[in-house]
C-alpha cells in the first residue's frame, strides 16, 4: 500500500509539472494544428473514400506527437538531479516505471482530445458508423504507446543520441499496434460495421498492451537507474 501511495505521488508530480509549465501540451497543440493543416492540404477535406485515408493520417500525427514528448518526460527528470531523488524514493523500480507509465497514458489522452477535434473538423471525418467505439479504441491505443513507449525512452534516454534512438526503437515496435489501429479506425467509417473485424482487432490490442506491460516490469530495474 505504501508503494502504491508513492507512485500515486509520483503520478501527481508528473501532472502537476505539466499544470505548471504546459511544456509539452503546448508543443503538443502547436503539432496537431500544423499537421492536420499539412495533411489537409495533400487530402481534401469530405472527399470520397475517407476511410481510405484519414485513419493512418489520424493515428500517425499522434504517434509523432507522442514521439516530442516522451524524450523530454524523462529528460527532465534528470535535470537538477531530480532522477537521482526519485530514485531513492522507497518503491520498487517496476513501480517507478509503471508510474511513468501511467502519467505519460493521461497525457496521451489530454494529446488525443486536443488532436481529435482539430482533425475531425479540417477533414470533417466524424465516424459514421458507431462513433462511441472510438473510446476504446482510443484507450488501448494510448496505453500501447504509453507502455511502449516509455519502456523504450527509458532504455533511449541513458545515451547521448536519445532524439535520434528513441524514433528508430519506437516506430518498429509500434507496427502491430499502428496496424490495429489504423484497421480497426477504419472499420467506423463504413456504413456497416464489421463487429468480427473490430472485436479482432480491439483483442489484439488488448494483448499487445499486456506483453508491453509485463516486459516493462520485467526490464525496470535495469532502465530505472541514474
Amino acid at each position: 500500500m505504501e508503494m502504491l501511495k508513492t507512485a500515486i505521488l509520483l503520478i501527481k508530480k508528473d501532472i502537476q509539472l505539466e499544470k505548471n509549465t504546459g511544456q509539452l501540451s503546448g508543443a503538443i497543440l502547436l503539432f496537431a494544428l500544423l499537421a492536420g493543416t499539412i495533411f489537409s492540404m495533400a487530402f481534401l477535406p469530405g472527399q470520397n473514400q475517407l476511410q481510405n485515408f484519414f485513419p493512418g493520417i489520424y493515428w500517425f500525427t499522434q504517434i509523432f506527437a507522442v514521439m516530442l514528448v516522451l524524450n523530454r518526460s524523462f529528460i527532465r527528470d534528470t535535470e537538477n538531479s531530480c532522477q537521482t531523488a526519485i530514485l531513492m524514493a522507497p518503491i520498487s523500480r517496476e513501480m517507478l516505471l509503471l508510474a511513468r507509465i501511467f502519467a505519460n497514458y493521461l497525457l496521451f489522452l489530454l494529446l488525443s482530445v486536443i488532436i481529435s477535434p482539430v482533425l475531425f473538423i479540417l477533414f470533417d471525418a466524424i465516424p459514421i458508423s458507431g462513433p462511441f467505439w472510438l473510446l476504446p479504441i482510443v484507450l488501448l491505443v494510448n496505453y500501447g504507446l504509453a507502455s511502449t513507449g516509455s519502456l523504450l525512452a527509458a532504455l533511449a534516454t541513458s545515451t547521448r543520441i536519445s532524439d535520434i534512438l528513441l524514433p528508430v526503437l519506437l516506430l518498429p515496435v509500434l507496427i502491430p499496434l499502428i496496424l490495429a489501429a489504423i484497421e480497426t479506425t477504419r472499420v467506423l467509417y463504413f456504413s456497416q460495421l464489421d463487429y468480427n473485424q473490430l472485436y479482432f482487432w480491439l483483442l489484439f490490442m488488448l494483448i499487445y498492451n499486456i506483453i508491453s506491460t509485463l516486459i516493462s516490469y520485467l526490464l525496470a530495474p535495469y532502465l530505472m537507474t541514474e
